[in-house]
């Protein structure tokens, strides 16, 4: 608060504010208090009006919403005497005191009540008012109502391939909360409200999703984030995850991957024309296979349009160069060491043997 002067207990006077000033304060506004009650009502305010009158047109604070002091703020919120509102409750009084055989200090002469509010600085209120009687122009006090969060910018759907680490955080204007000094706590649930899955993580104190899908994660979830004030007013907002297994050299989709099968299919198709129609799966496509003639190629086009079958990093596929290699490893360790990439490797090629056996590892991993 303002600095006020009074004696020094050493001599002389000296000047202090903070908290260790709120008895002369309120005894200050206590003679205000009685003052305008003898001016404008021709009596003086009994201790029972005086504290309701306190109570009932305070004004709620927040402790550490914007101050810059050296102590630690609660972040709770307080009531502060409002001088003007007193007075203002006080030019509302009857002209009469309280009738003295009333055991409710909270009456007025007439033994109607001074409308106080339910218990200590409360958002609810209670009038109690006799039969044919009329209230008009109430004054509660004034009230820090709290206003529920909202979502200022949904959150964008997401999507990942297994075996890639994923990472987001929530944007900090995705919630928007207009109270001054108010904080968002966040949670995470699918959408069912159920635990997210194993693999996914939530940091609620910087927003932020981590954690690597495995092929057994792939699928689609619905993501439901919530944001929490101090009042615990909430507001959700509900975003897609969409994992999608990792491209791999399963081609025919039978759930193994195959050297006389899928590396056979891989390197027909990469000769093109010479394998066209059946004869590029002919005796070589597994009796479990999940994927027809035409889902196998697709399924290859893709390889070869993202660049997943360029093996040896050169930036193209071709048969002879990332087709043999690729065989070549499923074959095990018939071509262990230099011999996978002898005669095969590209010479513009920016991945060295074990970077080519690392990327191989990757296209063979079920998991």
């Amino acid at each position: 608060g303002i600095f006020i002067t009074g004696a020094n207990a050493t001599g002389g006077t000296q000047a202090m504010g903070g908290t260790s000033q709120a008895t002369p304060f309120i005894s200050g506004l206590a003679v205000l208090a009685q003052q305008i009650a003898q001016e404008k009502l021709n009596r003086k305010l009994t201790l029972g009006e005086f504290r309701t009158l306190l109570d009932t047109t305070s004004v709620l604070i927040n402790d550490g919403d914007n101050e810059n002091d050296n102590v630690t703020n609660t972040g709770k919120n307080f009531p502060r005497v409002n001088a003007l509102a007193l007075a203002e409750g006080i030019l509302n009084l009857s002209s009469q005191p309280p009738n003295s055989d009333n055991s409710n200090s909270n009456t007025n002469a007439n033994n109607d009540s001074l409308y106080l509010p339910s218990g200590s600085v409360k958002l609810s209120h209670t009038v109690a008012l006799s039969a044919g009687q009329i209230a008009t122009d109430l004054n509660f006090g004034n009230q820090l109502l709290n206003n529920t969060p909202t979502i200022r910018n949904p959150i964008i759907d997401q999507s990942i391939k297994t075996h890639s680490v994923f990472n987001f955080t929530i944007p900090i204007n995705s919630f928007n909360d207009v109270d001054a000094g108010d904080i968002l706590t966040y949670s995470v649930t699918l959408e069912s409200g159920n635990a997210l899955p194993n693999w996914l993580n939530f940091n609620s104190n910087t927003r932020t999703f981590s954690g690597t899908p495995l092929n057994a994660d792939a699928g689609n979830f619905n993501i439901k984030v919530t944001a929490t004030d101090k009042a615990n007013a909430t507001v959700n907002d509900i975003f897609a995850l969409n994992v999608s297994k990792s491209w791999n050299l399963d081609i025919d989709g039978d759930g193994k991957i195959g050297a006389l099968s899928d590396g056979i299919i891989a390197v027909r198709y990469l000769f093109g024309s010479a394998f066209a129609g059946n004869a590029l799966i002919d005796k070589a496509i597994s009796p479990t296979a999940t994927l027809n003639l035409s889902q196998i190629q697709a399924y290859l086009q893709e390889g070869v349009t993202n660049k997943y079958l360029d093996i040896d990093g050169n930036g193209s596929v071709g048969a002879l160069s990332d087709g043999i290699i690729a065989v070549r490893y499923l074959f095990g360790s018939a071509f262990a060491g230099n011999a996978l990439i002898d005669k095969a490797i590209a010479p513009d090629a920016t991945r060295n043997l074990a970077g080519i056996q690392s990327y191989l590892s990757g296209l063979t991993n079920l998991t």
